[in-house]
């Protein structure tokens, strides 16, 4: 269900921000959605919690 909110995030609500996810913007890789979808892809979402939280500081 995570990777289904994610997904609807991604596609629906993203592109209307108008803007682009700071963590993006510094690092060059994927947003923080992005990021969040694939690390509880790999490991799920309580052992992706760590990352995720470290990935938002990070964006702020």
């Amino acid at each position: 269900m995570s990777l289904r909110t994610i997904d609807f995030y991604q596609r629906r609500i993203s592109p209307c921000k108008g803007f682009i996810c700071a963590y993006r913007a510094v690092h060059g890789n994927i947003g923080c959605s992005g990021f969040v979808r694939q690390r509880i892809a790999e490991t799920g979402l309580l052992r992706a919690m760590p990352a995720i939280a470290a990935c938002f500081t990070a964006c702020r």
